[in-house]
């Protein structure tokens, strides 16, 4: 009797060993066709029942929670694994909510006050550099001198003209920006959303973001910050950056080449009129043909304009490559994602990177055009 019962226990030992293990082995094969993140919950759970001693294993299994532990625990896994899968393809089931600035805000107390310094910055600053140069060199001669006393009187400051040239920054400056608003209500539009491929809610809401915050709510994110390397946070903002950048650069681009076409129409008109004399190569070329001579003027308008255009289209180009530079270089220098110093870093980020592509395409564009005057 004794050794009957003890081979019956050994035989239960054994049954229970091959339940356990193959337990773990299903939850390990079913594993394989589950998503990363459930797939670690699971060898986890078939794990934990594969190293688990005998009896605890068949305890475990033939209790009421123990044998429905990993059917509750596989589920919670995958809704959690679809929420990140969701949130960093950012597509699924995803209704876009554009936000549209209206025209009333171009001219708001905070956006006015905020245009007219910079402006007043941009004016005054050449003029109260080239003062101060002016007064040091001054200086200097009045130290080199043996009476040490200054040999001319400094400079007077002009005001006048950066202050009339600062108001005509601001004109311009709110052209601009009312005709970026013309055009992202014309991305927006039932026509454009509704009739055309090239604009879908997506894209509309793409090119209306706003770079700072979209960087301090990608800071929020558990797949950004968990699942993005710096390298992959680079990229992604200045790709953001860049693609809200579009509508800023046509607005520059339309006023720009709208400026620079009535000028050229009114040289133009001028210098047929006899207003101005005639260009500086019409007169070498008088002795070369009637057809020289009739089309100097056009050939002079005609090359300024294709230059200013040309110039105009790199500018743009400057700036919004300068600015997805200075978001993604934020981004990739930035350690700790938090969301408050994230947007204030990006949004100082895209105007250093801006002022960089403006100083960089000016100084290309001299370099280019040097010969031509």
């Amino acid at each position: 009797m004794a050794s009957h019962a003890f081979a019956t226990q050994g035989l239960s030992k054994a049954l229970g060993a091959l339940a356990a293990t193959t337990a773990g082995v299903g939850a390990v094969a079913v594993a394989h066709s589950m998503p990363p993140l459930t797939q670690g919950f699971a060898a986890s759970a078939a794990g934990t029942l594969a190293r688990s001693p005998v009896e605890s294993s068949l305890s475990a299994l033939s209790s009421s929670d123990g044998a429905w532990s990993l059917a509750s625990v596989l589920p919670a896994a995958l809704c959690l694994e679809r929420v990140l899968r969701d949130d960093a393809s950012g597509d699924a089931g995803k209704t876009y909510v554009v936000d549209v600035k209206t025209f009333a805000s171009t001219f708001s107390a905070s956006a006015v006050a905020i245009r007219a310094a910079l402006n007043l910055g941009v004016s005054f600053s050449r003029v109260v550099t080239a003062w101060l140069e002016e007064a040091a060199a001054i200086e200097e001669e009045a130290r080199a001198h043996p009476s040490g006393e200054p040999q001319r009187p400094l400079p007077k400051f002009e005001w006048e003209q950066p202050l009339w040239s600062s108001f005509g920054l601001f004109v311009r400056d709110s052209v601009v920006v009312t005709t970026r608003r013309a055009i992202e209500k014309l991305a927006v539009s039932r026509f454009a959303l509704e009739r055309t491929e090239l604009v879908t809610p997506r894209v509309a809401s793409k090119l209306l973001k706003d770079v700072p915050r979209s960087a301090a709510r990608k800071c929020e994110r558990l797949a950004w910050e968990r699942g993005k390397t710096r390298v992959a946070k680079c990229v992604s903002m200045a790709v953001t950056a860049s693609r809200a950048a579009i509508t800023r650069v046509c607005a520059e681009l339309f006023v720009a080449t709208a400026i620079s076409t009535v000028a050229c129409r009114k040289l133009y008109q001028l210098r047929k009129s006899g207003a101005l004399p005639p260009p500086p190569g019409a007169e070498a070329e008088k002795g070369g043909g009637f057809k020289n001579k009739r089309y100097a003027v056009e050939r002079e308008v005609g090359s300024l304009y294709a230059r200013l255009v040309f110039g105009h289209v790199v500018k743009g180009l400057c700036l919004l490559l300068g600015g997805a530079a200075g978001a993604g270089l934020v981004a990739l220098c930035r350690k700790e994602d938090t969301p408050r110093w994230a947007s204030r870093l990006t949004f100082l980020g895209v105007a250093a990177g801006e002022a960089a592509g403006s100083a960089v395409a000016a100084a290309a564009l001299s370099a280019a055009f040097a010969g031509n005057k």
